[in-house]
């Protein structure tokens, strides 16, 4: 596997985020009892968005190109569970939009947590995945 090919999975992710992004900006405004978690998951979606974009400057470095196959085919796999992570929160923010205030408090707010651990755990793999293409 090639680096570009690693760099082209991650913008994959960026795209997903930035459109999340604004998702949750916009139910935070329309949904007041969400704004605690649609900050903190906004915050959650641009640390991810900040260590993928460092990757893929890493992966468009020529001095990059020998990188390890496992490492590449790592950053894929994890840019993928992102890609599945950041889509249920939209998923869900787009279900909470749909329904009342009551579906939010019964059972969005706590997919909403469930996720942003997830994201957490995946971003933190990203993290030492990144330290180890800047050694």
């Amino acid at each position: 596997m090639d680096p570009i090919s690693a760099a082209a999975s991650v913008f994959g992710v960026i795209g997903a985020i930035a459109s999340v992004t604004s998702a949750a900006t916009t139910f935070m405004r329309d949904m007041r009892a969400a704004r605690k978690e649609m900050v903190a998951i906004k915050k959650e979606l641009s640390a991810l968005r900040v260590v993928l974009e460092i990757l893929a400057e890493d992966f468009h470095d020529p001095s990059n190109t020998n990188l390890p196959d496992s490492v590449l085919q790592q950053v894929v796999g994890v840019a993928g569970e992102c890609r599945r992570v950041v889509g249920g929160i939209g998923d869900c923010i787009r279900v909470s939009q749909e329904r009342s205030g009551f579906t939010w408090a019964r059972s969005g707010r706590a997919e909403i947590q469930k996720l942003q651990a997830d994201l957490e755990v995946q971003k933190s793999i990203l993290s030492v995945t990144l330290d180890l293409v800047s050694v």
